[in-house]
């Protein structure tokens, strides 16, 4: 028996990370060792913790990246070599996923394994098109079956015992040979007029569906240029996805987005372009890490009239050196400015108001908008190593005066080479999206410094922008308001 080795046989659902049961997210956050399939999206990879290795071994129709043989014997080194190794599949791992001839071989090699069960694509995506696999007025008998053409991947259909099924069929792997299935079917006796639904990319947001007989299905799917991954409905439940269509892919359906936060940050943004059926990949470009050597300047509430916040992370870094040696009550009359909302709401969740925050949320704007320019005063601007300084005193009165607070530093994130390998060397994402200069600066160091050509940004503010200009990019689309909401819904009507 190994020490300390296991291997999970995961299923990760038809494509939709929130159809991921809480398990398969637990696994996939600690593992060490990630072999995946062609079916796992870019948004359920990027919820992977960035120092796990990621190996491909995928299979298409025709074209296989690494055989059978060779990732259970990849399987079997990693175990030994004591990793949490996570072979993660598309749907379910027994459902056609060929996990049973996985677990035989860490069976036999004495290695511990353990089965965590997903959706498994037959049954997800006809609930997406709106079919019911059993309804007591049509079926409560339900077949699932390969329609693979090679008797030595899947074994050969027995096409005369299931045309007389009475009940439906949920066909797998049957785009190629959809033609053959039909006819063989129909021969058997099956009546050419019983409904039939192809249901292509189900439950993700490329999701496309047909219903039409068993008879015209195979002329309706060329005719549409369908494709695979698909699943092929047969019975007289499949005539129920015209009455029960419900689900409606969002705006951003077949776009690919990239999203460039930190790790930390990234998940709302995440969930509000998935939210409008984005397919979500996340680069964290960048790392905040505690500033060496920070510390509170003495006497901070008699020395300083005013605190300026510029980021979030100010606000966190800060916070947390204060309330090490002080009452959150102590900062008494010093008056605080934060640029932007986000800044403010991060105040805002250690109980402390803004006194000022500029309507446009730049630095530069908030210098111009300075409540009683003509007043002299002193500003503690608190932020990060990467920070320009607030241009006090020139554009807000000689009597004015600026000192600095570095809290935090920003480095290059762990594993961002290795990710942004992953996410570009399949072909040019739809979106990146850049909060940050930062963020945009180490890109373009990963890029080569040179800008890929035709990849459309959108950014979070001036700065962004010209950041990205600088880097030899084209700013698409610049948000007007630093809020994520926003964002998005500009992101949409860009889009269009």
């Amino acid at each position: 028996m190994n020490s300390g080795g296991i291997c999970y046989l995961t299923g990760a659902g038809p494509g939709d990370p929130a159809l991921m049961t809480l398990r398969a997210l637990e696994i996939l956050q600690s593992a060490d060792t990630i072999i995946y399939d062609n079916l796992i999206s870019g948004s359920v990879l990027s919820l992977a913790p960035s120092c796990a290795q990621k190996i491909y071994a995928g299979k298409r129709a025709g074209r296989h990246e690494m055989k059978q043989p060779d990732i259970n014997r990849l399987i079997l080194e990693q175990v030994r070599a004591g990793k949490t190794v996570l072979r993660l599949k598309g749907g379910d791992p027994f459902t056609f996923g060929r996990g049973g001839e996985e677990a035989e071989a860490l069976t036999e090699a004495g290695l511990r394994f353990e089965v965590v069960p997903g959706i498994t694509s037959g049954i997800a995506a006809p609930a997406y098109a709106g079919i019911p696999l059993t309804h007591r007025d049509y079926s409560g008998l339900v077949v699932f079956v390969t329609g693979h053409e090679c008797p030595k991947e899947s074994g050969e259909a027995d096409w005369k015992l299931l045309a007389q099924i009475d009940g439906t069929l949920v066909i797998y792997m049957g785009v190629r040979n959809l033609p053959n299935i039909s006819k063989n079917l129909i021969g058997f006796g099956k009546d050419p007029k019983t409904p039939a639904a192809f249901v292509q990319w189900g439950a993700t947001a490329k999701q496309r569906s047909i219903v039409a007989t068993l008879e015209t299905l195979p002329e309706a799917v060329a005719k549409q240029k369908l494709g695979a991954p698909a699943i092929i409905v047969v019975g007289a439940v499949a005539a129920m996805g015209d009455k029960l269509q419900w689900f409606r892919p969002g705006p951003l359906a077949g776009k690919r987005c990239v999203v460039t936060r930190t790790r930390e940050q990234n998940s709302r943004l995440r969930g509000l372009l998935q939210a409008q059926g984005a397919e979500v990949a996340e680069l964290p470009l960048i790392e905040i890490r505690e500033m060496p050597g920070a510390r509170i300047p003495d006497g901070l509430p008699g020395k300083f009239d005013w605190l300026v916040f510029t980021s979030a992370n100010g606000v966190e870094h800060f916070l947390r050196l204060w309330l090490e040696s002080h009452d959150i009550r102590s900062l008494g009359p010093v008056k605080i400015a934060a640029v932007g909302p986000a800044t403010a709401q991060a105040l805002g969740r250690y109980g402390l108001k803004t006194d000022f925050v500029p309507w446009t949320h730049t630095a530069q704007a908030l210098v111009k908008e300075w409540p009683n320019r003509q007043d002299a005063g002193t500003v503690l601007h608190v932020c990060g190593d990467k920070a320009e300084p607030l241009p006090f005193p020139e554009s807000a009165g000689a009597g004015w005066k600026a000192g600095r607070l570095v809290v935090y530093r920003t480095v290059e994130a762990a594993n961002a080479r290795e990710r942004f390998r992953e996410i570009f060397e399949p072909g040019l994402p739809d979106w990146i999206l850049f909060c940050s200069a930062s963020a945009v600066n180490h890109f373009s160091k990963l890029a080569g410094n040179a800008w890929p050509k035709g990849l459309r940004a959108a950014s979070i503010g001036p700065a962004t922008s010209e950041a990205i200009r600088a880097a030899g990019g084209t700013v698409d689309l610049q948000a007007s308001s630093s809020r994520l909401e926003v964002l998005v819904e500009e992101l949409k009507a860009a889009s269009v």
